[in-house]
Parts: structure tokens; sequence; C-alpha cells
């Protein structure tokens, strides 16, 4: 049954990226008229950061080579489109949940020109994200959660690796942790979501940062196509009363806040 409905998850995803190629526009800024959203198509989405990101890349290759087993019982997310398993392969991990180089240089980039002071991260794994956000906001405080203890531990191996004495990592549940995290800070410039796969959860954990959202922040979430139930979360929350414009790059959605902006949905390729 579990191996039936990841296989019809994946025949989703599949079919959602179909319509994607076919629907997505504004390849390299062509036909907006938004100076904002060209900014941020040329300065976010169009660079390359190959020599930037060496460090990080080197760091990921040499993790992708790592066969040491990582445990982590009673974790509560959704999980990826494969079977979920307890005991998996660090390699594995890597090359089944992390983050690809471009869709990192997306959160370095955005990291590196919004200049966050505050980004929250829900779901660590064993932080690849993590890596291109303190890489591109070496002065921001970086708060990640993550419920599995021997992922956030080579999380922390990273940042030492790569010294990130930015990072603030958080072991626990979003339901135990988030908060009284939320508690502790004033205003989040910078959120990403990539912890839960779930729509109802995802919904209630933008309803518990809506309230430390302000003009200039962005909210990042990924595999908004990951299932029907991500899609359906993707096109509530893009029609937030306080978001204004929503991008769709499939496998990540981004949120801007800023009242200037008019209202406007857009699926871009990327």
């Amino acid at each position: 049954m579990q191996f039936f409905e990841s296989f019809k998850r994946l025949m989703y995803q599949a079919w959602g990226y179909f319509w994607y190629i076919v629907r997505a526009r504004h390849r390299r800024g062509y036909g907006l008229h938004s100076p904002f959203l060209f900014w941020f198509q040329r300065h976010v989405m169009a660079p390359g950061y190959r020599k930037t990101l060496r460090p990080v890349r080197s760091r990921i290759r040499t993790l992708r080579k790592d066969n040491r087993l990582v445990v982590c019982q009673d974790d509560p997310g959704a999980g990826s489109s494969l079977l979920k398993r307890d005991k998996e392969k660090l390699q594995r991990i890597v090359y089944r949940s992390g983050v690809s180089y471009k869709y990192g240089k997306i959160l370095y980039a955005a990291a590196l020109e919004f200049k966050p002071e505050t980004i929250l991260e829900l779901g660590t794994s064993v932080g690849i994200s993590t890596m291109y956000m303190c890489e591109g906001a070496p002065q921001a405080h970086v708060y990640t959660i993550e419920a599995c203890r021997e992922k956030l531990e080579i999380c922390r191996e990273n940042a030492r690796y790569l010294g990130h004495e930015n990072l603030h990592p958080v072991q626990g549940t979003f339901e135990q942790e988030l908060a009284g995290l939320l508690e502790q800070l004033s205003s989040l410039d910078m959120v990403f979501i990539d912890g839960d796969h779930r729509k109802e959860k995802i919904l209630g954990y933008f309803g518990q940062i809506i309230g430390h959202i302000h003009d200039e922040s962005l909210v990042i979430i990924d595999d908004i196509h990951w299932s029907g139930g991500m899609t359906r979360a993707w096109q509530t929350l893009s029609r937030h009363p306080r978001v204004k414009v929503s991008i769709d790059l499939y496998r990540m959605g981004i949120l801007f806040f800023k009242r200037e902006l008019s209202p406007q949905r857009f699926k871009m390729a990327y």
C-alpha cells in the first residue's frame, strides 16, 4: 500500500512537471513589467555561483560519499517521494532529499541579495539547504529546527567545517519548538519551509510565522508540487491576503509581501 502511494505520488509529480514546462514563462526576465521582479530574476534566479559556492559544493560531495548509518526513529515529517526508513546511509539521504545546486543557489542568492538579519528554516535534514543560506548571509542569525538528533549533528559538523558561526540549530519537532522560538524572535526576514509535506501542517506553520513577517520578508517553500495536498496548500498560501506576489519555480515557491507590489501570481521558467 505504501509503495502504491509513493508510485502514485511520483506520477503526480511527473505530470505536474510536464504542465510546468508547458505553462512557465518569463525566462531570462522577458515579459516581466515589475522592476522588482525583473531585478529578482536577474540577481537571484539568473546568476551562477560555482566559484563562490565551491566550499559548500565540496562539502556536499564529501557527504555524498559518506556511508555512515543515520538513525532517525519517530521522524514526524511526511518524508520523501520514496519509502521512509528509520535507518539510512548518509549518502542516500543527501541524494534523496538534499536540495540540488540549481535550487540551492536560489537560497544562497536570496540570502545574499536580501541581506536578512534573521533566517528561519523548518526542516534541517542534514543541513544542505542550511549551508547555502548560512554562506549567503554570514551576518544573519540562522535558526533551523530538526527533529532527528543525528541529522542535526551532521548539520553542526557542516557548520564547523565551513566556519558558519551564525548557525543556531534547534533539536525537536516543529510542534515542540516553533512557538517558543518565535517568542524569542521579533521578526523574520527570510523563512524556508521544508520539513513537512502535509497540507494542513504547512498552512499551520505559515499561520504561526505570518505574525512575524514584514513587508521586506520572503518565504520560500520547498516541494510545492510534491503531492496534490502540497499543491493545494501552495495555492492557498499564494492567495493569502498578506501575500502580494508568488512565484512558482515548480520545486520551490516564493512569497513576497511588499505592499507596493500589485497582487500577482507567476509560474516562472527556471
